[in-house]
């Protein structure tokens, strides 16, 4: 992990010249790859389209609301002190860059409210974003809940990437996001926590860009940043897919079933971002100037902080498509819309590349793959096996 971190961000610059006709042609304005888009005299057809430098201009206008800013300042006002139990809000918090920065801005400003951080241990996780995690709470002193339910995520990313590798990654990576989501829901109803606190982007949720067939609960596509309502579901079905096909009746009390509460048990599910608008460079240099003493800007990095079984799925995801589908057109935005810049995100994604397309042992034999492959009892045949499926499903729809 850490040498694919230093190859990115130092190395490939400089390598990136040598190998440069290995890989595919990308968008100059935003780093799209050609293989997801088409691009004409360097410039793909989305930026032609969107007139970028326009576009990023009334995003950053856009993405400042005052008058949602104004309402989400009120509402956590109001609710310190309020909650029935312990706590006036918890946060799933991960130790990255974006729940920091959130977990930060909560607790700087937001004084007398009861805030509880939850974190969900998958039996994936970095080694770094672990440690962020714990060092932050520590500091920022906040009370810090761990759970380690591994056996249902083994057989969540398992069966994901089984049956689900021909959607992409992505796909395997919401159903994640999901039950971590459920797993808060369940424990701040439990603990009678009014405020649930996730740290979605505007991006991430946006209606345009998550594939209908995912929000199977139409929780997404609403630019507010508070919802109830719609927290009153029962989680039984993805993509069609029963779940207690797959999950044991024990293993269905992870996943959220709002019969089983009260209304007033049920928590609000609040995204910050929503309100307070996003810029990727500015919420890690706020982090690290907030918090140099325990952190600094490699140590927020996604490529160190994110969940170990990302490079299989990130593997899998080149050897079926060739690129990352929804992740690269995801992190391409930001950089149309003015909040990461073309060159990190562009050096980013070329060098998953090339790392993911050279000859599979090289890949296979880390040490974070190897992890993941016994973790999971797969192999490289079951991986092949994967490949070959995905792409007989893929070709029978064209």
């Amino acid at each position: 992990m850490k040498m694919n971190y230093y190859l990115y961000r130092y190395l490939w610059p400089i390598y990136r010249v040598l190998v440069k006709h290995k890989l595919s042609n990308r968008c100059t304005i935003c780093g799209l790859n050609e293989k997801c888009v088409t691009i004409s005299d360097s410039v793909c057809e989305i930026c032609r389209k969107e007139h970028t430098s326009k576009l990023a201009t009334q995003a950053a206008e856009l993405s400042k609301n005052p008058a949602a800013e104004k309402e989400l300042d009120d509402l956590l006002t109001e609710a310190q002190g309020k909650g029935r139990g312990l706590y006036d809000a918890m946060f799933l918090f991960s130790g990255g860059k974006d729940s920091t920065y959130i977990l930060t801005r909560l607790k700087t400003r937001y004084k007398q409210l009861r805030l509880v951080a939850l974190t969900v241990d998958n039996g994936f996780r970095s080694p770094i974003g672990k440690q962020n995690a714990e060092r932050i709470c520590e500091h920022l002193d906040v009370d810090h809940l761990e759970i380690r339910p591994y056996q249902i995520f083994k057989k969540l990313y398992k069966y994901g990437f089984e049956n689900f590798s021909h959607h992409g990654f992505v796909c395997t990576d919401f159903l994640e996001g999901e039950l971590f989501q459920d797993i808060g829901r369940n424990l701040a109803a439990q603990l009678e926590i009014p405020l649930l606190v996730l740290g979605y982007t505007p991006e991430q949720v946006e209606e345009t860009f998550l594939p209908k067939e995912f929000d199977e609960y139409h929780l997404y596509g609403s630019e507010d940043f508070k919802f109830k309502e719609n927290q009153k579901f029962t989680r039984a079905k993805f993509l069609g897919v029963n779940l207690t096909d797959i999950f044991t009746p024990e293993e269905m009390n992870y996943w959220w079933d709002a019969s089983k509460w009260s209304v007033e048990r049920i928590p609000t599910l609040i995204l910050p971002f929503q309100a307070w608008g996003y810029h990727k460079t500015e919420v890690v240099n706020e982090v690290v100037s907030l918090l140099h003493h325990i952190l600094d800007e490699k140590s927020l990095n996604p490529m160190l902080t994110n969940d170990l079984y990302g490079g299989l799925g990130l593997f899998l995801d080149y050897k079926i498509f060739g690129y990352s589908p929804m992740f690269e057109q995801e992190f391409a935005r930001y950089v149309r819309t003015g909040k990461e810049d073309v060159k990190q995100n562009r050096n980013l994604w070329e060098s998953a590349e090339y790392l993911f397309l050279k000859p599979e042992k090289s890949v296979l034999d880390s040490p974070d793959m190897q992890f993941c492959l016994t973790k999971l009892g797969l192999t490289k045949p079951a991986l092949d096996n994967i490949i070959k499926k995905s792409k007989a499903i893929l070709e029978g729809k064209h």
